[in-house]
C-alpha cells in the first residue's frame, strides 16, 4: 500500500481532532459530575472549596473529600457520645472488608482527635478500609443540616445523593441499599 503526503495529512489531522475530542469530553463529564455533585448538600460539603479545608485524617493531615468521588460512596457522621455509632461502624466496616469497590468515609463530629482515636481503637481499631475522617468545626453535619445521629449518606459514582438515613445500620442493609443504587 502506497502513502501519498495528503493522506499522511489526513490521518494525523483525524487523530488531532479526536484527541481534542476526548480531552473536550472529559472536561465536560467533570464539570457535569460537579454541577451533580452541588444538586445535594452533602455533595456540596464534600467538594472542593471552604467546607472541605478543615477535614482531617487521625494524625492531623488535611484531606480533601472530594477525592473519593467518583466511586461509590457512603459517608457516615458519627461521634463517640452517641450509642448506636459504634454497632453502625462495626458493620460499616464488616462491609469493607467484603467490598472493596465501595468508599466508606467515617466523618467524626468536632471531637478532639485524641477521643476519636480512643473511641475508634475499641470499636473497630484504626487500622481499618474505612477511611477515618476529623471534622473539628463539624461542618460536615452542619451543611446537611443534620438534626439526628447517625446520618448515612449514599452517593452515586457520579456523585448523586442516592439515599440519606437517621437508622441503625446493618451489613445486610448497607449490601442491598448498594446493589440497588448501582443496578439503577
Amino acid at each position: 500500500m502506497k502513502f501519498n503526503h495528503s493522506s499522511v495529512l489526513i490521518v494525523i489531522v483525524l487523530v488531532l481532532v479526536l484527541v481534542l475530542a476526548g480531552a473536550a469530553t472529559r472536561r465536560s463529564m467533570k464539570h457535569y459530575q460537579d454541577i451533580k455533585l452541588h444538586d445535594s448538600r452533602a455533595g456540596a460539603a464534600l467538594s472542593s472549596g471552604e467546607t472541605t479545608s478543615k477535614y482531617t485524617d487521625l494524625t492531623g493531615a488535611q484531606l480533601s473529600l472530594d477525592a473519593y468521588l467518583g466511586h461509590t460512596l457512603i459517608v457516615y457522621s458519627w461521634a463517640s457520645w452517641c450509642p448506636q455509632c459504634s454497632v453502625d461502624l462495626k458493620a460499616l466496616e464488616a462491609y469493607s472488608v467484603a467490598h472493596d469497590d465501595v468508599v466508606i468515609l467515617a466523618i467524626n463530629r468536632a471531637e478532639p482527635a485524641v477521643t476519636a482515636r480512643r473511641y475508634l481503637n475499641a470499636t473497630i481499631g484504626t487500622n481499618t478500609k474505612i477511611k477515618l475522617v476529623l471534622d473539628p468545626e463539624d461542618r460536615f453535619f452542619t451543611s446537611l443540616s443534620g438534626y439526628a445521629m447517625p446520618e448515612t449518606i449514599f452517593f452515586t459514582p457520579d456523585g448523586s445523593e442516592y439515599s440519606r438515613i437517621r437508622t441503625p445500620l446493618t451489613e445486610t442493609y448497607l449490601k442491598e441499599t448498594v446493589d440497588k443504587m448501582n443496578n439503577q
